[in-house]
Formats: structure tokens, C-alpha cells, sequence
């Protein structure tokens, strides 16, 4: 009769990886998956051997994704208005920032919002940023410091198209 044999168990702090790019972020968690695998060319006795892998899977609720530039109103109204010393006249001025950049900075503050709660209640021990560098420097300047010390890495790659297999190839050399 086979009994599973026992890994000595130890607490691993949870691995949280944050994936995003202007457009959309998803956060997954790196799991210890433990298997059982039989020992080749003994047909005799049944042997195994345990083999430990990591494997991502998405987190629950932590997929954000960016507003639709079109749900912005954009036109004259809300241009701003520019006051000249030299003269008391007044015209309407370009906003100094893009509709673009205006989703981008609400996306990044729903993922800021999002990990500092998270960050609270103890649910991650690490953190690894991938991003592309640009919005990186985005999610470092949006991140408090109660969740940037929980950063332990960052790739700076696009890597929001890849599915969770790919993702972890990419992963290795970081993490």
C-alpha cells in the first residue's frame, strides 16, 4: 500500500505579480504545486518522487482595466483660460495633459488603490512588477511605500498578451 510521503511544510510568502501596460493590468499569484510523480523503469515496486513546481493563476477580482478614451467629453468647454499680462484679453488654451494620459493616470491609481488594500491585510509578502518602462515609472511614482517594500523585482517588458505559461518563462530570470 502507497502513502504519500511528506514534504517538510514551511510557510512561503505569497508571490503577487503585477502585469500591466496603459491599457489593462491583471495581478496573478505564483502557487507551490506539489507533485507525485512515479519513478521510470521500476514496474516491480511502485515508487515515487515528489516534484515541486510554481504555476500562475490570475487573482481573484485584480484584473483592471482602462476606461475608453471615448467616455471622456472633450471640446472647447472644458479648455482652460489663459490671461495675458500685456493685454486684458482672454482665450482658451489646450489642456497640458492627453485624454490618453488622463485614462492612464486613473488606471494606474485603480491598481495603487487596489495593492494598498491588499497590502493591508497581509495577502501578498511579495510583489514583481512587469511593465513596460514608461508605465513603470508610473506604478513606482503611484505605489506608497507601504506596498513598495514589498517589491522585490521588476521586468521591464510588455508582457500583457502573454498567457500565464509564457509569463513564467519570462518570470525566471527574476523571480
Amino acid at each position: 500500500m502507497y502513502s504519500k510521503p511528506s514534504i517538510a511544510s514551511h510557510t512561503v510568502p505569497v508571490t503577487w505579480i503585477l502585469v500591466a501596460d496603459e491599457r489593462q493590468a491583471q495581478i496573478y499569484v505564483r502557487r507551490r504545486v506539489e507533485k507525485i510523480v512515479p519513478i521510470i523503469g521500476n514496474s516491480k515496486h511502485h515508487q515515487f518522487t515528489e516534484h515541486v513546481e510554481y504555476e500562475l493563476a490570475p487573482v481573484p477580482n485584480m484584473r483592471v482595466e482602462a476606461e475608453s478614451a471615448d467616455t471622456f467629453q472633450t471640446g472647447r468647454h472644458q479648455l482652460g483660460k489663459v490671461f495675458e499680462s500685456a493685454s486684458p484679453a482672454h482665450h482658451m488654451s489646450e489642456p497640458h495633459i492627453t485624454v490618453q494620459d488622463l485614462v492612464v493616470e486613473r488606471l494606474v491609481k485603480k491598481l495603487a488603490e487596489k495593492l494598498h488594500g491588499a497590502a493591508q491585510k497581509n495577502t501578498f509578502g511579495h510583489l514583481v512588477l512587469v511593465a513596460a518602462p514608461r508605465m513603470l515609472g508610473k506604478l513606482r511614482a503611484a505605489l506608497g511605500d507601504d506596498v513598495l517594500k514589498f517589491v522585490t523585482s521588476e521586468l521591464q517588458k510588455d508582457l500583457v498578451h502573454c498567457d500565464a505559461i509564457e509569463l513564467e518563462k519570462h518570470l525566471q530570470a527574476v523571480v
